[in-house]
């Protein structure tokens, strides 16, 4: 069999590429599912070669979606007497016994149709429409005793969806959580290879005009379908965030400079430190990350003091409220082991929706003195975690001015309370005597948002 099928440069990078998972796409219009379709074909002409029958399985979210763009292009591409399609079964059958099953998944419990299949690939086109559970349980199903077959799951997206997250943390930024690396995920496993219209000769020559429909979409959308941009999709939660503004080198913090350290305690999920230093104009400069699980609010409390410089001019530290919550048969709060251990924090202000307005205000670009882009807030690119996290948050879809707390949330939340921390005035500027608060003794300053904690 012949197939009709030219793939233009990045096609070829694709199909290529050894990694036992591979993503490609990105963007609209670089031929994502094509690509798709023929690695599946050739997978099956290969093991047609070698007289072994492969078998594989292409997937869709939904049946409509699967008839209207991998089971169409089979009917069109693969003559019957070369391969036969059970309707019934949604399964195309080769004469050497080789099948290709075309399958879909509406729902977490659609997956266990498959959970007695064995595949030797799987094929997910427009992946972040799944979910990460779905994702892990096919992986369950990618295995083989056949010679000579090397089981390999492929797949392909634009960003966005509820996949978004996930896919870009396995893809994108190779970040593996403690299961996966003891089960064996390394970053050469993973693949991406990004392809845009531009680099769609095909496309690119027979309807070059298709380009104006991506460029007059609205930014978000035109940045994830024309760009591929994964830091900018529709219901990101912060769509003002922009690498190459927000992002920047270390640089000397000058002594002068005001310090506040925030902090959103975990110890099954990781503890999110963060140290922000504000110059004389108030803007906020992200300038050290501490992101790590299973540390004790003692453990915690001797490596913030580790990784503070004496010359630092910390004024306060500020922590999730909840901190100071008192569970269990223990009479010390989170926040109390805090004071004991010299480090004296206070309750951040909680207040989700104001923060996360706050938080836009100080994102937002605008021209600088001298004409070029700036934002009131930036990031050391030594704080990989919360710039991994932060433009991955979406809006809750119940509640669309919250953000979904399903996510990666831990840096954010602690970032928040670091810039709700800037908005305090010296306590002679205004009476906050109907207040339950405790003026901090080295600042004199009180927080207008939030109480202070007891010694």
């Amino acid at each position: 069999m012949k197939l009709e099928y030219v793939p233009f440069e990045r096609q070829i990078a694709f199909h290529s590429s050894p990694a036992k998972f591979r993503l490609y796409g990105g963007a609209a219009g670089g031929g994502k599912s094509v690509a798709m379709f023929h690695e599946s074909i050739c997978q099956i002409l290969e093991g047609e070669k070698r007289k072994q029958p492969v078998s594989g399985l292409i997937m869709r979210r939904t049946y409509p979606e699967l008839e209207r763009t991998h089971i169409r292009t089979f009917r069109e591409k693969i003559p019957r007497k070369i391969s036969k399609y059970n309707e019934n079964k949604h399964t195309a059958i080769w004469p050497n016994g080789s099948t290709l099953e075309f399958g879909y998944c509406e729902s977490d419990s659609d997956i266990r149709n498959y959970m007695s299949a064995e595949y030797d690939f799987i094929c997910v086109d427009e992946v972040t429409q799944f979910t990460e559970y779905m994702f892990k349980m096919l992986l369950t199903r990618l295995r083989t005793t056949k010679k000579d077959i090397y089981p390999n799951f492929f797949c392909a997206s634009n960003p966005g969806d509820v996949g978004h997250a996930w896919v870009k943390r396995l893809f994108i930024d190779k970040k593996f959580n403690q299961e996966e690396r003891i089960a064996g995920f390394t970053q050469e496993m993973f693949d991406f290879i990004p392809s845009k219209v531009t680099d769609n000769t095909f496309l690119m020559e027979h309807d070059p005009l298709y380009i104006i429909n991506l460029k007059q979409l609205p930014e978000k959308q035109r940045l994830s379908m024309l760009d591929g941009n994964w830091d900018a999709f529709e219901g990101q939660y912060f769509n003002e965030f922009n690498r190459e503004i927000h992002i920047i080198q270390p640089f000397p913090i000058p002594e002068n400079w005001e310090i506040i350290i925030s902090g959103d305690y975990g110890f099954a999920a990781p503890s999110a430190i963060y140290w922000h230093a504000i110059d004389g104009d108030g803007n906020v400069y992200v300038i050290r990350e501490l992101y790590e699980a299973q540390l004790t609010a003692k453990q915690l409390c001797d490596k913030i003091k580790a990784l503070t410089p004496g010359n630092e001019k910390v004024s306060r530290i500020i922590f999730d409220p909840a901190c100071w919550n008192r569970t269990g048969s223990t009479d010390k709060s989170i926040g109390d082991i805090f004071w004991q251990n010299n480090i004296y924090a206070v309750k951040g202000n909680n207040n989700r929706i104001a923060g996360a307005n706050l938080m836009r205000e100080y994102l937002k670009v605008f021209n600088g003195p001298t004409g070029k882009p700036t934002a009131r807030l930036k990031f050391f690119d030594t704080c990989p975690e919360l710039i991994r996290t932060l433009p991955e948050l979406i809006h809750d879809k119940k509640h669309p001015e919250d953000l979904d707390t399903h996510g990666e949330d831990h840096s954010y939340d602690s970032v928040r309370y670091g810039i709700m921390g800037t908005q305090y005035e010296k306590e002679e500027e205004k009476d906050y005597s109907h207040l339950e608060a405790r003026i901090d003794p080295r600042t004199g300053y009180v927080d207008k948002n939030m109480e202070y904690a007891d010694a």
